[in-house]
């Protein structure tokens, strides 16, 4: 009888510690089903939203839906932050200075506006009409971008030209794939393909697309994409006119330069 006492007294405490005092519920990344992206379960068994989480001595940002930010710009109490695409906050010394950038622009005495990069090493002499996108406008975006610009053309559209990048292992081709594929989903069909050296005396990997060759919506729509591998990055350099604008375009990447300090 007294066992028996002793057993119901032991049952209770348990259920009553179990109730009032769960086990501790262990911190962990949880993969989203159907997808490559994570989710983070904090020590309490909720899951983490709208904010950093330190893990093994990285940064991470799970976005107010609940998943980890990955492979993008995200805006984040007003500052522009960059993420690798396994999720980690990307460093002044990783590719880029995510708050400001290694990007200089600048207007000359001649009124151009003039680009540099100095992760990427080139330089850009542009109209001084350009009108630039704020760099924290472009968060959010894939990939993500070091600068895009519109400048006045005399075409129905302005030429615009843009520096971005993209995290991608593996030889070039393979990005040069990527590149092509989402740009034929797009509607864009490939003109030709060439290996260059620029005036900043880098070799790339040239594609010309265009949109719409035989003018059923307007004026066809090319767009030059300068392309290399930078360690794990690949980074593009894109000119898109329209054929009105293509002497333009031209000139301006014949006056691509080494990186201007």
């Amino acid at each position: 009888m007294k066992k028996w006492k002793l057993f119901s007294l032991s049952l209770c405490l348990l259920l009553f510690f179990s109730a009032f005092f769960p086990a501790a519920t262990q911190a962990e990344w949880i993969k989203e089903e159907g997808s490559e992206t994570y989710r983070y379960q904090l020590d309490n068994g909720s899951m983490a939203a709208s904010q950093w989480i330190t893990w093994e001595g990285n940064r991470y940002y799970i976005m107010d839906d609940g998943l980890m930010a990955a492979n993008r710009s995200l805006s984040i109490d007003g500052i522009c932050y960059a993420f690798y695409s396994d999720g980690r906050v990307m460093h002044k010394d990783d590719i880029t200075d995510v708050e400001l950038g290694y990007l200089n622009l600048y207007s000359t005495a001649d009124t151009l506006a003039s680009v540099s990069s100095k992760w990427a090493d080139y330089s850009i002499e542009l109209p001084g009409n350009t009108i630039f996108l704020d760099y924290r406008s472009l968060a959010g975006r894939k990939p993500v971008y070091e600068f895009l610009a519109s400048v006045p053309s005399s075409g129905t559209r302005p030429l615009t030209v843009s520096s971005c990048y993209f995290q991608m292992a593996g030889i070039l081709e393979n990005s040069i794939q990527e590149i092509a594929g989402q740009l034929e989903e797009e509607g864009f069909t490939v003109l030709s393909s060439s290996s260059v050296t620029m005036g900043n005396d880098v070799d790339y990997k040239m594609l010309t697309f265009v949109y719409d060759l035989d003018g059923l919506y307007g004026r066809p729509l090319y767009r030059d994409c300068y392309i290399r591998k930078i360690g794990d990055f690949c980074h593009i350099l894109t000119f898109e006119y329209e054929s009105i604008g293509k002497s333009l375009a031209k000139r301006l990447q014949d006056c691509i330069a080494p990186y201007k300090g």
